[in-house]
């Protein structure tokens, strides 16, 4: 897996995020899959962790779990998250630490979602994602909580 800085010029430039070039497999082992009727599946490698159906209005959908589904990363712990952030120096450097660290995670992974092709590991929320009129944004406008998402970039 190639990893680049984003933006690509890091010389006094904040830290954007990083991206992946992913040689493979080319099917993920953590997918969704869609059928008629509205219907959606999570599948994790051959077995069935969530069946999905989406709502008549089209906002929202009824789910099932299976209790089947394992977390592609492994847990996080306190003494690693206290390491990181006296090992460095501000924000950028941290983000940049906890990228590199999620994407080592999602690359040893035998069930996650990476799979061929340029993926981004980026803080607060890719462009891409709009804002639900009933949802909101809450998660990314808290103040400090600037989550990493794992996006895949749109092809032109």
């Amino acid at each position: 897996m190639k990893r680049t800085t984003l933006p690509r010029s890091a010389e006094g430039v904040r830290w954007e995020g990083l991206a992946l070039g992913v040689d493979g497999p080319a099917r993920p082992p953590l997918r969704a899959e869609v059928a008629d009727g509205r219907r959606l599946v999570l599948l994790q490698g051959d077995q069935v962790v969530l069946l999905a159906r989406q709502r008549v209005t089209h906002r929202g959908v009824h789910y099932a779990r299976t209790g089947r589904y394992t977390s592609p990363i492994p847990p996080l712990r306190a003494e690693t998250a206290r390491t990181y952030r006296e090992a460095c120096p501000d924000d950028d450097a941290w983000f940049a630490r906890w990228a590199h660290h999620f994407a080592s995670a999602l690359r040893e992974s035998a069930n996650g979602p990476l799979h061929e092709g340029d993926w981004q590991l980026t803080r607060g929320l890719p462009p891409q994602v709009g804002h639900h009129p009933e949802l909101g944004t809450a998660a990314a406008t808290r103040p400090g909580h600037r989550p990493h998402h794992l996006v895949r970039p749109r092809r032109p």
